[in-house]
């Protein structure tokens, strides 16, 4: 696999964002969010957008091991991710 900083420019190319949002006491977590996806009603961690880069990573090895997966957050940015 290619180290984060190629992969995240290419997710970003694909429509990808970090947004930054509370987590506990006084400390703030980093979200990696799909195009399309908005943290907050209807939208899940860790289904529908990804609070580490680890979660973001092996949704990526799932994807190249399951490239004919039709459903979640996978197929939401690879069909935006297709500008090619």
């Amino acid at each position: 696999m290619e180290n984060w900083a190629e992969v995240w420019h290419q997710l970003e190319q694909a429509g990808w964002r970090i947004e930054m949002g509370p987590r506990g006491d006084n400390n703030m977590q980093t979200y990696y969010l799909p195009p399309d996806i908005t943290r907050g009603p209807g939208a899940k961690n860790r289904v529908d957008y990804f609070d580490s880069r680890a979660q973001v990573l092996r949704l990526l090895k799932s994807e190249e091991a399951t490239a004919a997966a039709s459903s979640g957050a996978s197929k939401r940015w690879r069909d935006h991710g297709d500008a090619s």
